[in-house]
């Protein structure tokens, strides 16, 4: 029996390189099923990736970016 719910995931990992590439590499095979996928890293993070021109952080393939806003945790945020 298929659900016709939306999958959503949460991935959190630490903010470094070794961490968040085969994250960032799953990420893209689950948005191309058709999970909607969220990222939760810090603000440092996210702006190097945000401004890379690497396509992989296009609104298409990764849909949202959680980071630490204000000091607050990232659960507050969701």
């Amino acid at each position: 029996m298929v659900s016709s719910e939306e999958v959503q995931v949460i991935m959190v990992s630490l903010a470094l390189q070794g961490h968040m590439n085969p994250m960032l590499k799953l990420a893209k095979v689950l948005v191309s099923k058709g999970v909607h996928v969220t990222l939760a890293t810090n603000d440092v993070a996210r702006e190097r990736m945000l401004d890379s021109n690497i396509s992989t952080f296009t609104s298409k393939n990764i849909d949202r970016f959680i980071s630490e806003i204000s000091g607050k945790p990232y659960i507050n945020n969701l």
